[in-house]
């Protein structure tokens, strides 16, 4: 995966190992790992809903593990990360794959947003987006399957 990280290496450094932790947690189906480092209060804006809460982005992946099925993988292309002491933000296009999916190649890529913010020595997620482009014309998305 190709890494550009602008500003604070350390920083940079930090919130990457916690990304591939939650990765982990994720492909485990383990819920309190995937949102130990989430603030109580992040704002999730999801490519279907908006989420305001720790316990309602838990409960959003606790009903999304039957779609995904075994063996979760998060895919990223194009990963930056601008970082200071006290905040990090990365983007990248992502992809989330299961068992249950037929192919990679069926699966869209999506633009995602992730933003860190460092409270008491502790980095916690504070906001969260996923998107895909849309036509207004035609009021459909425009799906990105091609290798971003």
């Amino acid at each position: 995966m190709e890494i550009e990280i602008i500003g604070h290496q350390q920083s940079a450094v930090e919130v990457l190992a916690l990304t591939q932790i939650w990765d982990q947690a994720l492909n485990q189906h383990d819920l309190d790992e995937m949102t130990q480092d989430y603030a109580e209060n992040v704002c999730v804006f999801d490519v279907a809903l908006q989420i305001d809460d720790k316990n309602t982005y838990r409960n959003l992946w606790q009903h999304c593990f039957p779609y995904f099925g075994d063996n979760i993988q998060v895919h990223r292309r194009k990963l930056t990360i601008y970082a200071a002491d006290q905040v990090v933000f990365l983007h990248c296009y992502s992809k989330v794959l299961g068992d249950a999916q037929t192919s990679a190649e069926d699966i869209p890529w999506c633009r995602t947003t992730v933003g860190f913010y460092k409270e008491s020595g502790k980095w916690k997620v504070v906001h969260e987006h996923m998107s895909m482009p849309f036509d207004c014309e035609k009021q459909q998305p425009l799906y990105i399957f091609a290798e971003p």
